[in-house]
């Protein structure tokens, strides 16, 4: 896989931590949309998910016509306290799970990056089909997080 492909996902850490600076701590609590997470939530979820696409990529190379294993991040959300959580700690977390995801795709082969999977909702895959959901995944929360820079969204702080 290109090192340039492989860099987007690091991406991610650096555009977090610059929108993290621009929201006050103050507002890393508040909804904007309801049934969606706060930005304290986002960064416990993002934390969360790392080894876990991880697991999913090693068990993709390793297990034959691996089937993927759905989570309910909702239920996770919960049992983990995301409410609660460390914003900085879990911002960590997320880097240091997201450097072992990159090193580990760094290091799979074109024919591995083809492997046929199966996701129960989504079909026939390739194991690079995780890898790019992991991006998608990424952009999705880093839109999230920017709408708490809009004018519109910006309160009294």
């Amino acid at each position: 896989m290109s090192p340039y492909i492989l860099n987007g996902p690091r991406l991610t850490l650096s555009a977090l931590e610059r929108i993290l600076k621009l929201i006050p701590a103050t507002r890393w609590d508040e909804t904007l949309h309801e049934g969606r997470f706060t930005p304290r939530e986002v960064i416990a979820h993002l934390a969360d998910w790392e080894p876990i696409w991880l697991e999913r990529l090693k068990g993709a190379v390793s297990v034959p016509n691996y089937v993927i294993e759905p989570k309910d991040e909702g239920e996770m959300a919960i049992a983990n306290r995301y409410h609660e959580a460390d914003v900085p700690g879990a911002l960590t977390r997320f880097r240091s799970g997201r450097e072992a995801t990159l090193e580990f795709v760094g290091s799979l082969t074109d024919e591995q990056l083809q492997l046929p999977i199966t996701h129960p909702h989504h079909g026939a895959w390739r194991v690079a089909d995780i890898f790019m959901f992991l991006l998608v995944h990424d952009g999705y929360h880093i839109d999230q997080l920017s709408e708490y820079l809009e004018e519109s969204a910006v309160g009294t702080w």
